[in-house]
């Protein structure tokens, strides 16, 4: 019974993620968790409540597969175990489990069952693993009483009206003030994790030293990020590509992402939760234009705190070979006060520059406009 992504100890669901091996692929084996603890392992945190789709269930301990000769429980039925390490629903919500052997009992685990799960578009060149087409993440840290951010806003607007605009994904965090409309603790948690010292700062592919600020124009803020942009493409090929599809379903957008995998290294992907055309008044201190309507600003994501601003790893380890197609769920949670025909997903992949290294930065990124989907690029 093989795992293709592992997420442990979840308990109420704001954020889950999933993986596994795309059928048409051979299935990654990522390295077993290696502890005296007994722990439960789902192939999946995510099924289609019909009855079919299934989780299937693995027990560890000490680095072994234990499944057979341990017993798996539905919190709501502890006193009948599973008959079967395939886990199905037919009515959705959140299932809560645990498996026990001996005297040791694991963490609990939560698969959530949904009516839905959109899924990926078709691949044009399914046997490809290289040549991916890469974008620049570019984090504006701004917020409605900073009088100098319009100076980077207005560098945004012109970079996305010019032949840049498919160079790079746009991400405005509003960390500046409390009282601006936009403001999240994900994008404080950016600001932080980033170094954000002063404001307007963007900054690239999640590297606390690559930035810019406020030369004192937009015709210069947009050419040094300009130069920023393409420093970051020459400085790092794409070694892994992206495919997403996303669907409101209730209260929340379903995300689905397809990586495919170039190179043998640890990944974590990413998804935030955008919205564009926000009526906000901006303080001003001189730029040109009119600044009262906000886009791409952060309205939620998988940043947990400011040392977990990275994603979600792909497997127990992160650790995947060349030549994988994985797949990987998150839920993002809506707010009514969301227009969600102005929202988009922003989605990442990262991995470490330097093997073994506990920094991971972008290394590839795509934007996909809510209830839609974007396939796999190539250049």
């Amino acid at each position: 019974m093989k795992i293709s992504n592992i997420l442990l100890g979840l308990s109420a669901i704001a954020f889950l993620g999933i993986s596994c091996s795309s059928s048409d692929d051979p299935e990654p084996t990522p390295t077993p968790p290696a502890t005296g603890d007994i722990q439960l392992v789902p192939s999946t945190n995510f099924i289609q409540a019909d009855g079919t789709d299934a989780a299937t269930l693995t027990v560890w301990l000490d680095g072994a597969d234990i499944t057979s000769q341990a017993s798996i429980y539905l919190e709501s039925a502890p006193e009948t175990p599973l008959t079967s390490a395939s886990f199905t629903a037919t009515q959705t919500g959140d299932y809560v489990l645990y498996a026990s052997k001996d005297a040791k009992i694991s963490e609990k685990i939560t698969i959530r069952a949904v009516t839905e799960i959109p899924a990926l578009p078709a691949d044009a060149q399914p046997d490809k693993y290289n040549g991916f087409k890469r974008r620049i993440l570019a984090i504006d840290h701004t917020g409605t009483g900073c009088g100098y951010c319009p100076f980077v806003i207005g560098a945004l607007r012109e970079i996305e009206q010019s032949d840049y605009a498919d160079k790079v994904v746009f991400v405005a965090g509003h960390s500046y003030n409390s009282s601006d409309p936009m403001y999240t603790i994900e994008a404080q948690y950016l600001a932080q994790a980033m170094g954000v010292t002063g404001y307007p700062w963007v900054s690239y592919d999640l590297r606390k030293n690559v930035k810019t600020s406020n030369t004192g124009s937009i015709q210069g803020n947009a050419t040094q990020m300009k130069t920023y942009i393409d420093n970051e493409l020459e400085d790092a090929e794409a070694v892994a590509g992206l495919s997403v599809a996303t669907k409101k379903v209730g209260n929340e957008i379903i995300v689905t992402i397809g990586a495919k995998v170039g190179k043998d290294a640890r990944y974590k992907v990413g998804a935030w939760l955008l919205e564009s055309g926000i009526k906000a008044a901006q303080v001003n201190h001189g730029a040109p234009g009119d600044y009262g309507t906000h886009d791409h600003a952060l309205r939620t994501g998988n940043i947990k705190s400011t040392n977990d601003v990275m994603g979600q790893y792909l497997a127990l380890s992160g650790e995947f070979k060349a030549g994988n197609t994985l797949k990987h769920v998150i839920s993002l949670p809506l707010k009514d006060t969301y227009v969600t025909d102005n929202m988009t997903v922003v989605v990442m992949i990262n991995t470490p520059d330097v093997e073994g290294s506990a920094k991971f930065y972008t290394n590839n990124v795509v934007s996909c406009p809510v209830g839609e989907t974007v396939a796999f690029e190539y250049e």
